[in-house]
C-alpha cells in the first residue's frame, strides 16, 4: 500500500498571513488537527497544529499565523510504502507528512489516517468474524477492562473533559 492510498487529497490549506484566531477556529471546526500553511503563490511555508496555539492569548490571535507556524515539515512522495512511513512516525514522534508535488501542496497523511486504514482491515478468517459483524471497539475492550477514569472529579470543582 502506498502513500497515496492514504492520504487526504481534499487538504484544507492556510495562508501564513492568516490571522491565528481564524487558523484556531478552522481546526477547532473539523476532524483533523494540523493545517499546511502556504504563501502567497501557494507554495509550502510550515505547519500548525492544534498544539501550537496552547499559549496565545488575547491581542496574540490577530497574530498572522506565521508567527507560531512550524517552519521545519517533513514531506514524502505519494509513492512511499506506508509501512515505511509508518514505522519512521513512529520512531520519530511524527503525526503529519505533507505530501507536495513541485512545492505545492498536494495531500496530507496523519498518524490518524495510518491507524484508521489499520482498523479498517478484515479481521483475520479464523476468528469467525467477517468486517460486517465486528462489534463496537468500545464493547469489545469494556468487556476485556477498558476504563475510563474521570481524574477532574467534581471535588476540584473542575468541568470534566470530553
Amino acid at each position: 500500500m502506498k502513500v497515496s492510498d492514504l492520504m487526504t487529497t481534499e487538504v484544507v490549506k492556510v495562508k501564513e498571513t492568516d490571522p491565528i484566531a481564524r487558523v484556531r477556529r478552522i481546526l477547532g471546526g473539523k476532524d483533523f488537527h494540523a493545517l499546511p500553511v502556504v504563501d502567497d503563490w501557494d507554495y509550502l511555508a510550515g505547519i500548525v497544529t492544534c498544539a501550537d496555539f496552547v499559549d496565545i492569548q488575547g491581542d496574540e490571535a490577530r497574530h498572522p499565523v506565521k508567527e507560531v507556524m512550524q517552519r521545519r515539515v517533513y514531506t514524502v512522495p505519494e509513492t512511499v510504502d506506508v509501512v515505511l512511513v509508518a514505522r519512521f512516525m513512529a520512531k520519530y514522534h511524527v503525526r503529519h507528512l505533507v505530501i507536495v508535488r513541485d512545492g505545492k501542496v498536494h495531500g496530507i497523511l496523519s498518524s490518524f489516517d495510518m491507524l484508521r486504514a489499520l482498523t479498517e482491515r478484515d479481521v483475520p478468517s479464523g476468528s469467525g468474524r467477517g468486517k460486517a459483524k465486528q462489534e463496537d471497539p468500545r464493547t469489545e475492550l469494556e468487556r476485556l477492562g477498558l476504563k475510563f477514569v474521570d481524574t477532574l472529579s467534581s471535588s476540584d470543582g473542575g468541568e470534566p473533559c470530553h
